[in-house]
């Protein structure tokens, strides 16, 4: 089988950034995201997003999340799908009213819109964190994540 390339918009091609969808998952005050394998070419983050908003409700249905208290981890368990196998955690997020400014220039802000009161921790302090908080709380040991959002996030960042 003979293929005629045209090099020139070969070389353009793999010189576009390639993405993938950023989920947000969520549980209360606990936040991450979840990035799967699933990669897409898009010439700039609008079409990136646009392509990421049409794929949000083909990926979620094929993923659960919970944090198991027995194993003191997050549980990510994906369903056979072509889309992806597989996925990495990042951006963990809590809640913190300590943090809030709730007063500012005479107006009063509404905390869930208000950046300050997220703190981005490491993995280790989410897990510490969710366990002080449903040690005694809760009878199961399954806590439920869902997703929320979505996001993008370019993986060949050499561009």
């Amino acid at each position: 089988m003979d293929f005629n390339l045209d090099t020139k918009n070969l070389e353009n091609l793999i010189q576009l950034p390639i993405y993938t969808v950023a989920i947000q998952m969520n549980m209360n005050n606990y936040s991450f995201e979840i990035l799967t394998n699933y990669k897409f070419v898009a010439s700039n983050k609008e079409t990136a997003l646009k392509i990421a908003a049409s794929m949000l409700n083909k990926l979620i249905p094929f993923l659960k999340v919970y944090y198991d208290t027995n194993a003191k981890e997050l549980t990510i368990r994906i369903k056979d799908n072509y889309y992806f196998n597989c996925v990495e955690l990042r951006n963990f997020e809590i809640f913190d009213e300590s943090q809030c400014n709730l007063v500012s220039n005479r107006t009063r802000f509404n905390p869930a819109i208000n950046c300050n009161c997220y703190s981005f921790v490491t993995k280790e302090q989410f897990y510490e964190h969710l366990e002080s908080v449903h040690n005694n709380k809760t009878h199961t040991h399954r806590i439920a994540f869902e997703a929320l959002g979505y996001g993008i996030a370019l993986i060949n960042s050499d561009l």
